[in-house]
C-alpha cells in the first residue's frame, strides 16, 4: 500500500510531467535512505520504484548521483516541514555505495541496475 501511495506521488497517472523536481529529488533522498533501515524485500519494493521514476524522470533527478553537478545552496534538511524545502539537490546518493554492498545478492543487484539505468540517461 505504501508503495502504491509513493508511486501515486511521484508518478501520478494524470500528468506525470507535473511533478517538481525538488519534490522527485527529496522523496528519491529519502527512499534512498530508508532502504538501508528496511528489510531485504521492502528494499527491493523500494528500489522497483525508484527504476520506474529513474525511467520516467532521470533527467530531473540525475544530478543527486553525481556530486558535481549540485544544483543547491546549503544543507539538505531532510527534517524540513515541506518536502520541497528540504533542499534536496544540495547532497548526493550516497546510500548507493552502501547498498553495492549489502547483505542481499538481489538487492545488490538491483543497486546495479538502478544505476546503469541512470547512466544511459545521462
Amino acid at each position: 500500500l505504501l508503495m502504491k501511495c509513493l508511486g501515486s506521488v511521484m508518478l501520478p497517472p494524470w500528468n506525470i510531467r507535473s511533478v517538481p523536481p525538488a519534490r522527485l529529488a527529496a522523496f528519491t533522498k529519502q527512499l534512498m535512505s530508508s532502504c538501508l533501515h528496511t528489510p531485504e524485500k521492502s528494499s527491493q519494493a523500494i528500489l522497483g520504484l525508484l527504476q520506474d521514476v529513474i525511467h520516467t524522470h532521470g533527467k530531473k533527478i540525475n544530478a543527486l548521483w553525481n556530486t558535481y553537478e549540485r544544483k543547491g545552496d546549503g544543507t539538505f534538511n531532510p527534517l524540513s516541514d515541506s518536502v520541497e524545502g528540504s533542499n534536496p539537490f544540495a547532497t548526493s546518493i550516497w546510500e548507493g555505495e552502501i547498498l553495492r554492498r549489502h547483505y542481499c545478492p538481489k538487492v545488490r543487484d538491483e543497486v546495479r541496475l538502478l544505476e546503469k539505468n541512470l547512466a544511459s540517461i545521462q
